[in-house]
């Protein structure tokens, strides 16, 4: 699946919804940009994720270790 571009409205896109719930359960950063097969690491937190965490929609599991290798991601 494709990631489409950031909606700013204050329901946001339905890729966002679509993160959040894959995010249900803890996943680390990798899990993700597997899903959403066209698009890299790097990007996919840069553009999707972080925005997300700083929304509060996602949490770190780990927040004073946001870089750790064992990280994941919670909705």
């Amino acid at each position: 699946m494709a990631l489409r571009n950031r909606r700013t409205d204050a329901g946001g896109s339905d890729t966002e919804r679509e993160i959040i719930a894959f995010c249900a359960e803890p996943r680390s950063r990798e899990g993700p940009a597997r899903r959403f097969s066209n698009v890299s690491i790097t990007y996919l937190m840069a553009h999707w994720m972080k925005p997300l965490i700083e929304e509060g929609r996602i949490r770190l599991i780990m927040p004073d270790k946001p870089k750790s290798k064992y990280q994941r991601y919670h909705a």
